[in-house]
């Protein structure tokens, strides 16, 4: 990067990006958002905004107190410290308290702003979001690199971080990287050749543990060596809020790396995020052309085999459908759809699973295309590795993933995909994650079928009416003793246990119910048909 976007400091080079705390204020709109408590350095730059809560631990530069108890705002105010906070907008606050925690807020050198109470916090932080982007997107259009320019954008990388660079997207494809005289090793060769990380490193990284670190967190990961006799490398995610863009690599080659590199990877890893943000637009734009051929997939079992093969699902000897669902309301808003479809791809991709996904209505569909070996297991265990990544992805909310059963070709998914409905419709969610196979749901489904099997042919039974009137007319419960009884498998001694009655009594209940209903219990048939009307 040149002079205008750093400043050198001795040794250590600090990145001048965001915007300025005390600019705050102004861009948003004094009336909006005002200071209370200055910040003591008024170098301090705001990158980054979360909220403070008890449930992400998320760190910023800025945090919003949404919701935060009055009752000590010093812990308040050590908590968004101890999160990196460098500022924090809080609601009004009564004089009183504003003037107790000021020495507080001055001491840790926390700028304390307020924001007006005809702001929602919801359009304060998408106007501070838009401020930050913009900000970072009109310093690099100042550094003379275009946005679309993902190649200059390495080369800027590689000399701000002292090292080779590969800029990769979320599936692990090299999007661009920087020219090297450096002899560094031939993986990243291979790399740039086969415009993908290698199989030997992408097993290399995933034994080690990296590849759910970058997936999940912003951390910055050093990898010592690795395959083809590799020197220090460096990996980081670039990150848009929670969503992951793409991976950032630095190589050490001739010269080490720098002493302050870790800081210097957090500012490039920022540095490029609206680069590959939009780089990820136009993949909007065909993931829209992939919608469309996915759904004639699921709901027709129609797909050009060369459309198959270029989404990886051909050749393959078996397919599933997996499904999923965030729960327990099922809804999520347009770009939780298509950051959730992103990540499950993305997924599939870092774990070497051929997949397509698409998105019908608030349902996230995977057709997973795998040899004749793969176990049943093996596909289930991968299910709930899904689910809890985009679990995480979507801040803990529930995910409800279901399985279809395999089938052999690809005319088949439709009925692979009803399956999957079939199980998200009849079976709910009850645990943070929960995953469930389609045999495993069938009773659950089958009982469905026939409910609505007997609703649609208005299936009624006489001898079951007989006994609601009587149930109406006396104040008796035979309609429930006899759905007791049945449930019981016909154990008397169960059943009057379940009812809270004594043996005789329940005995004396059925010779009523039969003489009342004209029901013949010892017929295996009619117990059939009362057990199914009863449900």
């Amino acid at each position: 990067m040149d002079d205008r976007s750093t400043v050198a400091t001795g040794d250590v080079m600090e990145i001048d990006t965001g915007i300025s705390v005390h600019d705050v204020p102004r861009l948003v709109g004094e009336d909006l958002l005002a200071i209370v408590v200055p910040a003591a350095d008024g170098s301090v730059r705001i990158r980054s905004l979360g909220v403070l809560d008890e449930f992400t631990g998320e760190r910023s530069d800025l945090l919003l107190a949404i919701g935060a108890s009055r009752g000590d705002w010093t812990d308040v105010i050590g908590e968004a410290v101890h999160r990196g906070a460098r500022a924090l907008v809080t609601d009004p606050l009564p004089d009183a308290v504003l003037q107790r925690i000021r020495p507080v807020a001055e001491r840790t050198g926390v700028c304390l702003l307020e924001r007006s109470g005809d702001l929602p916090w919801l359009v304060l932080s998408d106007m501070i979001r838009d401020l930050i982007q913009h900000a970072e997107a009109d310093r690099i259009r100042g550094s003379g690199v275009a946005l679309e320019d993902l190649a200059g954008l390495a080369e800027s990388l590689a000399e701000m971080l002292g090292g080779p660079v590969i800029i990769e997207d979320a599936k692990f494809r090299v999007l661009s990287y920087s020219s090297s005289t450096d002899q560094v090793d031939r993986g990243r060769d291979i790399a740039i050749l086969g415009r993908r990380i290698p199989d030997g490193w992408l097993g290399h990284l995933e034994s080690l543990g990296v590849i759910d670190r970058l997936l999940g967190t912003d951390e910055i990961v050093t990898v010592d060596d690795g395959p083809f006799e590799a020197r220090r490398r460096l990996l980081c995610s670039i990150r848009a809020e929670r969503f992951l863009l793409g991976i950032l690599w630095v190589a050490e080659g001739e010269t080490p790396l720098p002493p302050d590199i870790h800081d210097r990877m957090a500012a490039a890893a920022r540095t490029a995020a609206p680069f590959l943000l939009r780089h990820q637009e136009a993949g909007f734009q065909r993931r829209a052309t992939q919608n469309r051929q996915m759904r004639l997939l699921l709901d027709q079992g129609t797909i050009p085999q060369s459309t198959a093969e270029e989404y990886g699902l051909s050749p393959a000897d078996r397919y599933t459908v997996l499904g999923l669902r965030a729960s327990p309301d099922a809804l999520l808003t347009n770009l939780d759809r298509n950051r959730t479809v992103e990540s499950v791809g993305m997924y599939c991709q870092s774990y070497r699973w051929r997949a397509a996904t698409t998105t019908i209505g608030h349902t996230v569909y995977c057709v997973l295309a795998h040899d004749r070996e793969t176990s049943d297991g093996r596909l289930s265990d991968f299910a709930s590795a899904v689910g809890e990544h985009v679990r995480r992805a979507l801040l803990g909310r529930g995910v409800q993933v279901s399985l279809s059963r395999t089938v052999r070709v690809l005319q088949d998914i439709p009925t692979a995909r009803r399956q999957v409905d079939e199980v998200l419709e009849t079976c709910p969610a009850a645990d943070p994650l929960t995953v469930i196979t389609f045999d495993d749901a069938l009773a659950r489904i089958a009982l469905s079928r026939v409910g609505h099997f007997l609703k649609a042919n208005a299936i009624d039974y006489p001898k079951l009416d007989r006994l609601r009137a009587e149930d109406e007319a006396s104040g008796s419960e035979y309609t429930a003793t006899l759905s007791a009884y049945l449930s019981a498998f016909g154990n008397v001694v169960a059943a009057a246990r379940r009812l809270n009655v004594h043996v005789t009594t329940l005995r004396y209940r059925l010779k009523r119910i039969q003489a009342i209903s004209g029901l013949d219990l010892d017929d295996p048939a009619e117990r059939l048909l009362c057990e199914l009307l009863l449900r």
